[in-house]
Formats: C-alpha cells, sequence, structure tokens
C-alpha cells in the first residue's frame, strides 16, 4: 500500500517536470496520507555540479557535491530554487527534513520508455549525440525511486541521491537507448550545432552534466536499484 502511495506521488511529480527533468514545483508533499509525517522535497541530480577536468572521475559526486548554480541557463535558475527549498525545509523548526535527489526516471509511465516521448524522438533520429557527449547521466528505475521514497519515511533527515549504480556518459547510453528502441543510430552534431539549434542547456546535458553516488542511499536506505535495462 505504502509503496503504491509512493509510486503515485512520483507519477504526480513526473507531471510537473519539462523534457529536460527539471521539476517545475520541487516540493513533494501530499495531505492526508502517511507522507505528511515528513517533509520531502524533490529534486533531480541534473542539477549537481563539480569541475569538470579531462580524466577525472566524472560519477563520484555524493550530497555535499554543490549544486549548478552557474551552469547553463535553465539548469542554474532550477537549481537555485533548489538551494532555496532545501535551506528553508532544513532549518524548518518541528520538521524532518528529507531532500530526494532522482536521477532521470525510467520504465512505465516515463519518457524513457520504448513506447514514450523519448522513445519516438530517437527513431525519428531528434536526440543527437552533442560534441564528445562526455555528460554523464544518473538514472533510476520509477519502481525502485518509489521503494527509496517509502525506505525514506523512517531514515535520518537528510539529501540523499536515488540514482542506479552506473552513471553513463551520453555517448554511451544514448546509442544503445536507440537500439533498445529499435531506432537507427542517433546523429552527431557539434557543440555549436546544438547551442544553435537546441540551446545551452542542451550543450551542458550532453557535455558538461555529472553523474551521482548512491552509496548513502544504499548504505542508509538499503537501496539496491536495479541495472539500466537498456545496457
Amino acid at each position: 500500500m505504502l509503496l503504491a502511495k509512493c509510486t503515485q506521488v512520483l507519477a504526480t511529480l513526473l507531471k510537473s517536470l519539462d523534457q529536460t527533468h527539471n521539476f517545475r514545483t520541487a516540493t513533494a508533499a501530499t495531505d492526508n496520507s502517511t507522507l505528511l509525517a515528513r517533509f520531502f522535497h524533490a529534486m533531480t541530480t541534473s542539477s549537481i555540479t563539480a569541475p569538470w577536468k579531462e580524466g577525472a572521475c566524472p560519477y563520484a559526486y555524493d550530497e555535499s557535491t554543490r549544486l549548478a548554480v552557474d551552469a547553463s541557463p535553465g539548469v542554474a535558475a532550477s537549481a537555485r530554487v533548489y538551494v532555496e527549498l532545501e535551506s528553508t525545509a532544513f532549518q524548518a523548526s518541528g520538521i524532518d527534513s528529507v531532500a530526494m535527489r532522482y536521477g532521470f526516471f525510467y520504465g512505465p509511465g516515463t519518457w524513457y520508455a520504448k513506447d514514450a516521448d523519448m522513445g519516438e524522438q530517437v527513431r525519428q533520429q531528434e536526440v543527437p549525440i552533442v560534441g564528445a557527449g562526455q555528460g554523464v547521466w544518473s538514472f533510476v528505475h520509477i519502481e525502485d525511486a518509489a521503494s527509496a521514497t517509502a525506505a525514506a519515511l523512517e531514515c535520518a533527515p537528510g539529501v540523499y541521491n536515488i540514482v542506479d549504480d552506473n552513471p553513463r556518459e551520453q555517448r554511451e547510453w544514448l546509442p544503445a537507448f536507440a537500439r533498445y528502441c529499435g531506432a537507427p543510430e542517433p546523429l552527431q552534431v557539434t557543440e555549436q550545432e546544438a547551442l544553435t539549434t537546441s540551446g545551452a542547456d542542451s550543450v551542458y546535458y550532453a557535455t558538461r552534466l555529472r553523474g551521482a553516488s548512491n552509496e548513502k542511499a544504499r548504505h542508509e536506505l538499503n537501496f539496491s536499484p536495479r541495472p539500466l535495462e537498456w545496457l
């Protein structure tokens, strides 16, 4: 029952997402439910940032990593909202605050499914690899995210990255996702071409996004996410 409720809450959150997986409304609290026991702030790991260095480990960023307030305009704006929400929540008295930083949702009812929006976009070759495609993405199956959300009702207050074990660069996960969807190989464009046609946020996601570590969630929530199904 609780797991079903958490899945319902995440499904509601999906309706507040734009296609770059930023929450327009970042507070997830439900009236008249078990989730009223705590304040949940839901966001995505797409707002995590760290200085990019050639050869540096691209995905070992934990919950202490600062958010991307200096990234491309759309990402930076979302990150600043998240910073403000987290600050407000954790300073509030009488409330145990838990911030859930989810990876990109995939699975039934999400964009990243064969029969969903991203599946159709890759079949139309509308999602290219940008530049070297070195941006690192953290995914999570929506059912695993729901399980972690249920577990968080009884965990210590704090911030938790809810992502799978293997963040992947765009140049790796995107061709694999295309094959999974029965689509042709993605096109490849330069950063300048993508900047002109798709904007700065698209270039950021494809080339500068950093992955996240789930070590804390694995330890404190007994989180055990499934492998990304198209790899």
